[in-house]
């Protein structure tokens, strides 16, 4: 166990400062103490399985003619922002035509929400899985709380690199200071 300020690792004491060099943030992230590894919702990732989730029932349940290329590949390549948002105009487009196969505007309005359900508040992963959970048969996912829709926290990440600097810095220094003895 070894501790910088707020942070505190679970390593052991043979660690020492060259653990704190590792070039990934990622394993220095999973090194913290469970208290300390704040993550924030991965609003990209969410809105991901959402999409693929839609674009997947809409292939399953309308003709192939009738589903455009760009929706047959969002199950295999995920959707950016800009394709989230013209598969949820499309929905809406498809809702005016009065067609009743699928529930077009429902689907839209899960889309549109993917951004704003929690009201920006980072912290709140629960309702992220509760989100997912809620909207689970509609847009045809299953074993969606399965889903990693987290990341760790920028702030906190920021700090870990900040350490790995400070660290990096100090080794230089002692290893000049070797060199020169």
């Amino acid at each position: 166990m070894g501790d910088i300020g707020p942070l505190v690792f679970h390593v052991g004491s043979s660690y020492g400062i060259n653990f704190l060099r590792h070039q990934s943030d990622g394993y220095v992230h999973e090194k913290l103490e469970g208290d300390i590894k704040r993550v924030v919702i991965d609003f990209g990732t969410i809105r991901d399985t959402v999409c693929e989730c839609i674009a997947g029932r809409i292939d399953y349940e309308l003709p192939d003619d009738e589903v455009p290329e760009w929706i047959a590949d969002i199950p295999n390549k995920g959707a950016t922002l800009e394709q989230a948002e013209q598969l949820a105009e499309w929905l809406r487009e498809r809702d005016e035509t009065e067609d009743e196969r699928l529930p077009f505007a429902e689907l839209a309005d899960v889309i549109e929400e993917v951004e704003t359900f929690a009201d920006g508040r980072d912290s709140e992963v629960v309702l992220a899985y509760d989100f997912l959970r809620e909207h689970e048969e509609l847009i045809g996912g299953s074993n969606l709380w399965e889903s990693t829709i987290s990341k760790p926290c920028p702030n906190l990440m920021a700090r870990l690199y900040y350490v790995r600097h400070a660290a990096n810095a100090i080794m230089a220094i002692k290893e000049a200071a070797s060199a020169d003895a």
